[in-house]
């Protein structure tokens, strides 16, 4: 079935309102021979507004759930007792969030979440949840060493190395329920320092997939290694630092007045890639930092997880990073501009879509707004008035836009 896309200029607003649920997910921790395990940590991360809304997943024996990717998410953590029981009280949304569920939920009902779990000496864990209490059995993990050195080849000492995710194509295509990615309560526990000899090793690592590494220090720009697991000790590829680029500048309005709260973000594929992000201060100004050299593209953007955004961006398309130097960019002129509204519906049913992405691009594919549909399969974009647009629902469904 292929969805249909009915856009207005400056149409009425159409949005959803749903009301806030208090819930409760809770589940019990065991090892591999059924033994409860005390003081695992357990991180929930519930998602609060949908990207893509299509998959449904099994997962031990938790019930059926539905899966999210997210534009915003509530996170929260707790730890298991001596019977390996726990539970997590999901937090309240933000006055202004719209939760969303998955079709059919029930008042109470857990939103959709990812749950990681970790307990010393078990390999990091993760599961999908829909709602009911489940039972994680954690098995032992495997562990992976790497050196760090700096440009002149020498090793470095006590550089902070961390695990940043792990993907197991067991299932062919790419599957979220192959792609593990380390939360922040559990950054302490998969972070290791290098000795001496530039030489770090973490524990704990799950025995399957690629795992990728990462250092992030001011100092450096953002570098990491990859390494193959297995139930025996990986060996990561050397990661080598370099002094980290810095991009500055400002964003301010057609009248050339600062725009403080903004969003700027700046990102390249060279190099294995490279990101960095800022909001502005009060005077405009940004600062993308730890960055490798190269061409970035820089965007600003003022819409928030839960808020549509009031101005849009030209953004800078070819913002040249130099090594161990600050580069300062031309201004990012946010505008009006035009306000796109519509309807995303199945074409064979004329039912709408709900949940889906709608977002709008120039021909470089520079992205200027992303949109999430309501319940309604509404939509809202803003987007810069006089040029021609891009407009994509996932596939590509191209409208012309002027």
């Amino acid at each position: 079935m292929q969805p249909r896309v009915l856009f207005f200029l400056l149409s009425p607003a159409l949005t959803l309102a749903l009301p806030a649920r208090a819930a409760t997910l809770s589940g019990v921790v065991l090892g591999s021979g059924g033994e409860p395990i005390k003081g695992a940590k357990i991180v929930l991360r519930v998602f609060s507004r949908a990207s893509f809304s299509r998959a449904s997943f099994s997962r031990a024996s938790f019930s059926r759930a539905s899966f999210s990717s997210a534009s915003g998410q509530h996170d929260s953590s707790a730890l298991s007792d001596a019977t390996g029981a726990w539970s997590i009280q999901v937090p309240d949304p933000k006055p202004n969030a719209k939760p969303e569920v998955k079709p059919g939920a029930k008042a109470g009902e857990m939103p959709s979440g990812q749950v990681l779990v970790h307990a010393a000496g078990f390999a990091l864990a993760q599961d999908f949840v829909g709602g009911k209490p489940g039972t994680i059995r954690l098995q032992k993990g495997t562990s992976a060493s790497g050196v760090v050195l700096d440009a002149a080849g020498k090793p470095l000492a006590d550089v902070p190395v961390r695990l940043d995710s792990v993907l197991n194509r067991s299932r062919g295509d790419f599957d979220f329920r192959d792609f593990l990615r380390l939360e922040e309560p559990l950054y302490k526990d998969f972070t290791a320092r290098t000795g001496a000899d530039g030489r770090w090793t973490l524990a704990d690592l799950p025995t399957s997939g690629e795992a990728r590494f990462e250092i992030r220090e001011p100092q450096y720009a953002v570098a990491r290694a990859m390494a193959k697991l297995s139930t025996q000790r990986a060996e990561a590829a050397k990661i080598t630092l370099h002094p980290a680029a810095i991009l500055t500048g400002r964003v301010v309005d057609e009248a050339g007045k600062p725009v403080a709260g903004a969003t700027v973000s700046g990102g390249t594929n060279l190099n294995g890639g490279s990101w960095a992000e800022d909001k502005t201060a009060a005077n405009g100004r940004y600062r993308l930092q730890s960055l490798s050299g190269g061409a970035y593209k820089v965007q600003a953007s003022d819409r928030g997880q839960d808020t549509e955004a009031k101005w849009v961006a030209e953004p800078l398309a070819e913002a040249m990073a130099v090594e161990g130097q600050e580069v300062k960019l031309p201004d990012i002129v946010a505008v009006q501009g035009a306000l796109i509204t519509g309807v995303v519906t199945d074409e064979g049913t004329g039912a709408p879509l709900a949940g889906t992405g709608v977002y709008n691009h120039n021909e470089r594919g520079d992205f200027y707004d992303v949109s999430s549909t309501n319940a309604k399969g509404a939509y809202r974009l803003r987007v810069l008035p006089g040029k021609a647009q891009g407009l994509h629902w996932r596939q590509a469904a191209r409208l012309p836009v002027s």
